[in-house]
């Protein structure tokens, strides 16, 4: 969620450095876990952040998708799109 290396490093140089600061408040994310922050810079306007398993954790990885639903609908979000890495 800090803006490392692949995906999630083009994700936080797109938003801009906002984006780092949210993400340090939220604490981290735990495996299946999703929080959710602004889009900042980017043409979204939410960034959802979720931790997969390690392995073949189907529970967690069930967690993740529930956990990441509830928010889409939590926040009426209309579209989404996905980066696994």
């Amino acid at each position: 969620m800090l803006g490392g290396g692949g995906v999630d490093g083009c994700i936080h140089e797109a938003a801009g450095p906002q984006l780092k600061e949210e993400c340090k408040l939220l604490n981290g994310c735990s495996p299946g876990e999703t929080k959710i922050t602004s889009g900042y810079n980017l043409r979204a306007k939410f960034v959802l952040h979720t931790v997969g398993p390690i392995g073949e954790k189907k529970d967690i990885l069930s967690k993740c998708y529930k956990s990441y639903l509830s928010l889409v609908l939590e926040h009426q979000i209309k579209s989404v799109t996905s980066s696994i890495t």
